[in-house]
């Protein structure tokens, strides 16, 4: 634990060890323990945001909309925006000085909307004399947003998988199939699962109450948007680093195509709204028109895009931005009377706001959440014990940098999408303002708390009162003010001045995952230049060791045996090739490929299948397939955590009756295969296998083939437990036909005839009952049985005796209030035939009929107090 002590701020600022280390490590080509975030904003804010004055300008005025004249603009705006959009080029969408207004009801339907590249809404000043554009009438809806940019085409098309293992910071993926991608266009990593949760927290604990990490379509969402620089045969090089660490999983991080609009933006405009004038202050949660009722500005799916130079004054929601990357907000202000949220982003990469003033204090400050990735907010002013808001999702890799004031003990979202935030979550030069001393555990798993970060990172962390903080990452320097002041532009500045003066490598042949035969020679050319001087040696490195070292272009191994002869008559295997370049300055820079001689076998889990999770003490069968291009396999190995299962060295494949495999107790296990062909090259595949006790389900309520009278309501009940997690619903259908869920005990329906209609006055018929209980691992267990409802016969009132079902074939009941002594039955030829006796007296009594023959008979029933009574009969 470390306790900070209010305003013990050295005069000096001094240099942390971890920006020392981040410098040297990055000197050496190493990927540094600090996250480099300085890839967020406008181009990675390598470029400056564009001056649009020689833009062609289209002034709403010119379509309709008139300043000060109190009516609504809406339509008018909206015109100008979609001539704008009709036009060639880029177009600025023009607003005068003067007032306009939009939202001329409380339909949540309409919005004023930008979905093509290069427009850009620009107002005359924010300031007062300048353009104001003011929301009137509530569109009271989580989702509603007054000006939305959004492309209009579908996002996400076309896919590929990642093959190989991805170290957090790496700017290539190698994959299945590069072929259809090309430089410049921005795609999406994703993925899904429970495993990559548990893989990006490593020790850290998960508490079972965070339910979306767990269970059947659960886990940790992935979901970076990357902007390809080079292809190079399978390995795709992104300008963004990767900002997590990919390990291979069962399940496969999918490249997908990514449609965005780019080059958008908002400028030098006041928005306000009439939340200023609605009676109540804001209370969090009170009802959506205290969270929702208006919301400004959405960025959705748009790529390098900015807003600048506003003011957003009374307002629920000032601006969301999310699906994005490449987006700057700078040099806003907000003002007026509080609302529910500032800045928000989710599903988006690269998000700088930069120099803006939060003045009122929104109920969530600056934001981030839901899988949202190399956020950075730079010199962003809060107010004392306003909260930070990382809004659970796990985000991951955000920059708190040179921010003053707010507290960390309110961050939002719902329990069950916790923990608020992932890895790499650094504060740096943080001034924390808060009313009074502060304790945060930022790791507590038991407990709910507004804070659940993941080893956060805090360095020159300055405080106005005491702060207790447990379970961070990297701390240094506290109540110190560190330089240099914003990490954010020092990491700019150094990667511009590398990517300035570092020598520049592209590998000409082979490529990246290029194929030879065995026994073929490979030859290697790559081409290398210093944008600020002159090279000075490359060195080529093959499987790890040292060839040889060139001085001067060309840069080419393997044409002479003599010279490179590891490069010739190449035996099978995969080999790593490295190029090392140094420049007259000094710098270095290295790049590597893999490539592969002889085709390696392909091996692949026929079951069990990805997603199946297998029941705890039944057996387990795993089955392979394997084959081999130019050869033949020799064997495929089968390992269950590590430790052998056995070796198979022909078809089929097939693991079955072991006792390794049988008697598997609740977990998680690692199944591997490896195969290897007669050329003695191998393929390595894994397959995480979930174990779990399935639900303990059981139908108390009807029994088995129970009868009932036409007409009767039945109350169904049944008992679901779980051993080794949760149940989550319990789901009852009635002949195939899913009546209702329930999600918590008592599991019973037919209690109320709004809520199960069909267990009321249930008509004649068979009824198959099924129960089915579903765990929190997605496992199901299934109850079934039938029931009957049938006409029943009733027998003298007094008697308070009933016979069913009648017509009747294979058997009989009879239910009575007295105790019944003997029951016989008599044919029209007056034959009688014994049914049963009851010396003691029975109630009720279900007779075997199956052997009579179809007729009409007279069913006669004595009681022990000598009542006596005859009943016609049908036999089917």
């Amino acid at each position: 634990m470390v306790v900070v002590m209010g305003w013990c701020v050295v005069a000096t600022a001094q240099t942390p060890q971890i920006w020392i280390d981040y410098q040297e490590d990055r000197a050496q080509g190493v990927i540094p323990e600090l996250t480099d975030y300085s890839y967020a904003g406008y181009h990675f804010s390598e470029k400056e945001i564009p001056d649009v004055s020689d833009w062609t300008y289209f002034d709403v005025t010119d379509y309709g909309a008139v300043a000060d004249d109190e009516l609504y603009d809406d339509a008018a705006i909206q015109q100008a925006i979609d001539a704008a959009q009709a036009s060639d080029g880029p177009a600025v969408v023009f607003f005068p000085v003067g007032k306009f207004i939009v939202s001329e009801d409380h339909d949540t339907n309409k919005k004023i909307l930008v979905s093509r590249d290069s427009i850009v809404l620009k107002g005359s000043g924010s300031a007062e004399g300048g353009t104001e554009i003011f929301m009137d009438q509530s569109r009271v809806q989580n989702g509603h947003w007054q000006f939305l940019f959004e492309t209009n085409t579908s996002a996400v098309s076309g896919n590929t998988f990642i093959t190989e293992p991805v170290p957090e910071g790496a700017h290539s993926v190698i994959v299945e199939d590069a072929s259809g991608f090309v430089v410049g266009e921005v795609v999406l990593i994703s993925h899904k699962s429970t495993a990559f949760a548990e893989a990006h927290f490593g020790e850290l604990e998960l508490d079972e109450s965070w339910t979306r990490l767990f269970g059947y379509g659960g886990g940790m969402s992935l979901y970076e948007l990357h902007e390809i620089s080079e292809i190079n045969g399978s390995k795709i090089t992104f300008k963004n680093p990767v900002q997590t660490g990919l390990p291979l999983l069962s399940s496969k991080y999918t490249v997908a195509h990514y449609s965005l609009i780019e080059e958008v933006g908002v400028e030098d405009i006041l928005f306000t709204s009439d939340w200023e004038n609605y009676p109540e202050d804001f209370y969090h949660h009170k009802d959506d028109i205290h969270d929702y009722a208006w919301n400004a500005v959405q960025f959705s799916h748009v790529r390098n895009a900015w807003l600048r130079n506003c003011e957003f004054r009374h307002w629920n929601q000032v601006m969301d931005v999310r699906e994005s990357i490449g987006v700057t907000v700078e040099n806003v202000v907000l003002s007026g009377k509080k609302g529910h949220a500032s800045f928000l982003t989710r599903r988006g990469y690269g998000l700088l706001v930069k120099d803006c003033d939060d003045q009122v204090g929104q109920h969530h400050g600056p934001g981030t959440g839901y899988s949202g990735v190399n956020t950075v907010y730079l010199r962003h002013k809060m107010l004392t014990d306003q909260s930070i808001d990382s809004h659970s999702g796990q985000p991951y890799a955000t920059l708190m940098d040179d921010v003053d004031g707010g507290v960390m003990d309110k961050n939002g979202g719902p329990y069950e999408s916790y923990p608020h935030h992932g890895q790499d979550f650094t504060f740096w030069n943080y001034v924390h303002k808060a009313s009074g001393p502060k304790t945060y555990d930022y790791w507590n798993a038991t407990n709910r708390n507004g804070n659940t970060y993941a080893h956060p990172h805090f360095i020159g962390f300055q405080a106005n009162d005491v702060v207790n903080q447990i379970d961070m990452g990297i701390h240094q320097m506290e109540g110190q003010r560190v330089s240099p002041a914003s990490l954010f532009e020092a990491q700019l500045a150094l990667r511009q001045a590398d990517e300035a003066s570092k020598p520049t490598i592209a590998w000409l042949s082979p490529a990246y995952g290029g194929q030879l035969e065995i026994g073929d020679d490979l030859q290697v050319k790559v081409a290398v230049a210093d944008p600020d001087g002159t090279v000075d040696e490359v060195i080529f490195y093959f499987d790890g060791v040292i060839q040889r070292e060139i001085n001067a272009a060309p840069y080419n191994w393997g044409e002479e045996e003599v010279l490179d002869p590891v490069l010739f008559d190449l035996p099978g295997g995969t080999y790593p090739l490295k190029i090392k370049a140094t420049d007259n300055d000094g710098n270095v820079a290295v790049d590597s490929i893999l490539i592969y001689v002889g085709q390696a076998p392909t091996v692949a889990f026929e079951q069990p299948l990805d997603e199946v999770v297998h029941q705890s003490g039944t057996p387990l069968i795993v089955e392979a397939i394997a084959s081999d291009e130019d050869g033949t396999i020799a064997s495929v190995t089968l390992t269950l955590d590590g430790q052998e299962v056995s070796t198979l060295i022909e078809p089929p494949y097939r693991w079955e009756g072991l006792s390794e495999l049988d008697a598997l107790v609740s977990g998680t296990y690692v199944l591997t295969l490896e195969a290897i062909d007669n050329d003695q090259l191998s393929t390595t595949i894994e397959h995480t296998l979930l174990v779990n006790d399935f639900p303990q389900l059981s139908i108390t309520s009807p029994t088995a083939n129970q009868h009932f009278a036409v007409g009767s309501d039945v109350q169904v009940d049944a008992v679901a437990t779980d051993a080794d997690g949760s149940i989550v619903e319990v789901l009852l259908y009635l002949n195939e036909d899913l009546q209702r869920k329930e999600t918590s005990v008592p599991y019973s329906w037919g209690e109320r005839s709004d809520l199960d209609p069909d267990l009321f006055g249930m008509d004649p018929g068979a009824y198959t009952i099924r129960v089915t209980a579903i765990d929190d691992l997605g496992s199901e267990s299934t109850s079934m049985l039938s029931i009957v409802i049938e006409e029943v016969l009733e027998v003298e009132p007094e008697l308070q005796v009933m016979v069913y079902p009648n017509p009747f074939g294979d058997h009989l009941s009879i239910e009575s209030v007295a105790p019944i002594s003997r029951i016989s039955l008599v044919n029209l030829m007056g034959q009688e035939r014994r049914l049963s006796s009851y010396p003691e007296g029975q109630y009720l009594a279900s007779v075997e009929t199956s052997q009579l023959p179809q007729g009409i008979y007279l069913l006669r029933i004595w009681t022990h107090s000598a009542d006596f009574q005859i009943v016609k009969l049908i036999k089917q």
